[in-house]
């Protein structure tokens, strides 16, 4: 039995009902996906199953450790490819990759990997020669898993060229896609509150500059690089602050010292439906990582109206339209960072432009124009084409 419609198998590592994490954005893309061909969900690890409107079926695999998984990932894989699936997208997941990579030949699936990062950037200093050893043993894994799959998918476009350099994946065996943001939805949460109300309900003060920092409070998110830049933000803008938004178990001494910082306020982790508040009332989103491959949060600050600052790393500048090309600066170079900061925060006007021109830079990633890329570019299959076989 066979499918009138092309179809995927996709997989991620987790999804739940109600997710709070950066995956609530995927049930939106899912449900663009499912547009163009039947989209089969596959769950490693949920809390209450999600709705995903249009999906084909929504499966969550058992618990009871990592072999009972594999073992029901196959099931599905086999189950799925007797009704006609023959492509299987794999977000992440290095166990699911490995599972599937080492299987699909046999079943006759075409396994698609997905990964975007810039593991080679780790900082050998920042955790216990345990935990590094742990560290390149997943990087080790990840080699594999990426030998064994059909494609490796990835983006944006400057990651290939990591991923041929540091993992030796040839180039034609790459895949570029985009990660989606649901632009309507955070334009119309922006659109919903003012500058003022967001940071009434924050606690923050009306007229001082905020520059926002969301993201895990960690070594590849540049942590270390947040206590130095509130000092040189200090010197260059005085009465701005730099608002921390994240979780900092893994960097406990670097939140230790940004506690210290008279201008630094640190809120913790919150979901990413709670967000809105923390961006409307920023004036500059600022990220300061080590490592990023897509980092979401940028193309979410750019949905929002916020103009970012960043360090030079992954897929950054692939993101940002020309005019922020400008704010883009040296990864570790924490001087031209705030640099960067205080004169967005200096140019209220030329803020205004970019914020317009990010609006239209950022249409490339809603759900809509990701699961047309998508549809195009894993399973073969033009959006137009994928419409005329429903």
């Amino acid at each position: 039995m066979t499918t009138s419609r092309p179809s995927v198998a996709y997989v991620v590592p987790s999804l739940s009902a109600g997710d709070t994490s950066h995956m609530a954005h995927l049930p939106r893309f899912l449900e663009a996906l499912a547009g163009h061909c039947a989209v089969h969900v596959v769950i490693e690890r949920a809390a209450g199953v999600p709705h995903i409107a249009g999906a084909a079926r929504v499966v969550v695999l058992p618990g009871g450790g990592r072999l009972r998984r594999a073992a029901a990932l196959v099931r599905h894989a086999r189950a799925l490819r007797r009704l006609g699936c023959r492509d299987v997208f794999v977000r992440i997941s290095v166990s699911a990759g490995l599972t599937l990579g080492a299987v699909g030949r046999l079943l006759g699936l075409r396994v698609h990997y997905w990964q975007s990062g810039q593991s080679h950037h780790l900082v050998p200093s920042w955790e216990a020669p345990v935990t590094r050893a742990r560290f390149e043993g997943q990087i080790a894994l990840q080699r594999l898993v990426m030998r064994l799959a059909w494609r490796v998918v990835t983006g944006p476009e400057r990651m290939a060229a990591h991923y041929v350099r540091h993992f030796g994946v040839p180039p034609e065996r790459l895949t570029i896609l985009y990660n989606d943001v649901d632009v309507d939805a955070l334009r119309a949460r922006a659109a919903a509150t003012s500058p003022r109300a967001a940071r009434a309900r924050l606690g923050l003060p009306a007229e001082d500059p905020v520059v926002l920092f969301v993201g895990r409070v960690s070594p590849l998110k540049g942590a270390y690089h947040l206590a130095p830049l509130a000092d040189a933000l200090a010197a260059r803008a005085p009465n701005a602050r730099l608002l921390v938004v994240g979780a900092t178990s893994h960097a406990s001494d670097a939140a230790a010292e940004l506690a210290r910082r008279p201008n630094v306020r640190l809120d913790g982790a919150r979901a990413n439906a709670a967000l809105a508040d923390y961006f409307v009332a920023a004036d500059v989103f600022v990220l300061p990582s080590e490592s990023e491959g897509f980092p979401r949060v940028v193309a979410e600050a750019m949905a929002y109206g916020v103009p970012v600052a960043a360090f030079d790393v992954g897929g950054v500048r692939d993101l940002l339209p020309e005019g922020q090309q400008a704010f883009v600066v040296p990864r570790g170079d924490v001087g031209r960072l705030a640099d960067a900061v205080a004169a967005l925060l200096a140019d209220a006007e030329g803020c205004q432009a970019l914020v317009a021109e990010s609006a239209r830079q950022v249409e490339r990633f809603t759900p809509e124009r990701v699961a047309a890329m998508f549809a195009d570019r894993i399973l073969g299959v033009p959006a137009a084409a994928a419409e005329g076989g429903r």
